[in-house]
């Protein structure tokens, strides 16, 4: 039972330090919505640490995600031209 206690704590904090920092900086230099929005996203950050990155990315990064790769398909299937 201690052995994998320490193999979830091993590879846990890591990976929620990893998730918490990396919505928190696609949050302040990718996401475009308002200040206020912003903030209070923020403030769940700070508050819950990892719960409210993990929120935030199921609620606004995936979202950002598809929106981007379905986009980006959409730039794939048109011809391209050559001259």
């Amino acid at each position: 039972m201690g052995i994998l206690f320490a193999a979830i704590v091993v590879l846990g904090f890591p990976s929620l330090r990893a998730i918490f920092f990396g919505m928190a900086i696609f949050c302040a230099f990718k996401d475009h919505t308002s200040k206020g929005n912003k903030v209070m996203w923020f403030l769940l950050f700070l508050g819950t640490s990892a719960i409210g990155s993990t929120v935030y990315y199921f609620a606004v990064y995936r979202g950002y995600i598809k929106r981007k790769s379905a986009s980006d398909a959409g730039r794939e299937s048109l011809p391209h031209l050559t001259c």
